[in-house]
């Protein structure tokens, strides 16, 4: 999970990278 939350982040997703942070 750390490497795609730091993929998503890297992305610029917000969104995403807080989903995936609370899911």
């Amino acid at each position: 999970m750390g490497l795609k939350f730091t993929k998503m982040h890297g992305c610029g997703n917000d969104y995403i990278y807080v989903d995936c942070f609370k899911g």
